[in-house]
């Protein structure tokens, strides 16, 4: 195997890593939003208990 080629799959290996970070990075933001609906609406229901 030349240099060439494999610089040529060390430079398709880092696409990849970063495409797959990418994904993983969209993955938590969805959940820490998850999780900040989950607990506003936690407070909410706490509230209303308080109340009845």
């Amino acid at each position: 195997m030349n240099v060439n080629r494999v610089v040529e799959n060390l430079s398709a290996i880092a696409e990849e890593n970063v495409a797959t970070t990418e994904q993983a990075s969209v993955s938590v933001d969805t959940q820490v939003q998850s999780i900040a609906d989950i607990k506003s609406v936690s407070e909410n229901l706490a509230r209303i208990a308080m109340q009845l």
